[in-house]
């Protein structure tokens, strides 16, 4: 996707704002997402969201000139979207699946395969890219979502969440009620508090570290854009949302960039 964006653009801030893309929806969507997953069949809601991400990431087939990179956000934006309803109905699909004594290493295992799938997708994905093209990338990735659509068909079990009361109000409807007593929750709990932060900061710190990557490496003239670093705009743009949060060696992130550039 970034090297989509590069080749097309050469712009860094085209890059910055992906990466804002594929961050904002998941705060704006999850609320809503966890009212859902907690009243509707949850294995009908991953084969839902496999479906709905796999149509999508084919119609990045169509990004092919400068003027047509908003296709890319798109798609982006409804994929992380979607995103946001499969992730928390294949956690709470886990306690449906498995003893009260199996809960807590299924949830390890379910956490060490998600990181080890992503890093060996993440390899094979540039591998892919880099001998067949972007286009069997994308193809591939497509792919992927149908099998793991094919693959959740297959199971059974009780996949229906507990009778929950009904919802009264835009507040409860939106799932900002249910983000209340989560916030509540968090602030009354020292130890998830502090899982909370940590987690957070995590995610800040991808950001900050791999915006540069893609933002402050010269371009290739041989991509047929400019080959001048470029990026200031586009480094400051995706680090904005870690300034808060990361510290390098006791500085903002953002003065540390400043004295680097």
């Amino acid at each position: 996707m970034y090297a989509l964006l590069l080749d097309l653009t050469g712009s860094a801030t085209a890059v910055a704002w992906m990466l804002i893309v594929q961050m904002l929806p998941i705060a704006l969507v999850g609320p809503l997402a966890g009212v859902v997953v907690d009243r509707l069949n949850r294995r009908r809601i991953m084969m839902a969201a496999d479906l709905v991400r796999g149509c999508l990431i084919l119609g990045l087939l169509a990004v092919r000139r400068a003027d047509q990179i908003w296709i890319a956000y798109v798609v982006t934006a409804l994929t992380v979207s979607a995103q946001a309803f499969f992730e928390p109905a294949r956690t709470a699909t886990i306690p449906n699946i498995t003893a009260p004594e199996e809960l807590l290493p299924a949830n390890a295992l379910s956490s060490a395969t998600w990181s080890a799938m992503l890093a060996l997708g993440a390899s094979i994905g540039g591998i892919v890219t880099a001998v067949f093209g972007r286009n069997v990338a994308f193809v591939v990735n497509a792919a992927s979502f149908f099998v793991s659509c094919a693959f959740i068909a297959a199971t059974r079990y009780d996949a229906t969440p507990a009778r929950r009361p009904p919802l009264r109000g835009l507040a409860a409807v939106t799932g900002v009620s249910d983000l209340a007593d989560g916030i509540r929750y968090i602030r009354a709990s020292s130890h998830v508090a502090r899982v909370t932060r940590r987690s957070l900061r995590h995610r800040a710190s991808q950001v900050s570290l791999r915006a540069p990557l893609y933002v402050r490496t010269p371009h290739r003239p041989s991509v047929g854009v400019d080959p001048r670093p470029k990026g200031r705009s586009g480094w400051l743009y995706a680090n904005s949302l870690a300034i808060a949060t990361r510290r390098t060696r006791g500085e903002p992130v953002a003065r540390v960039a400043k004295r680097r550039g």
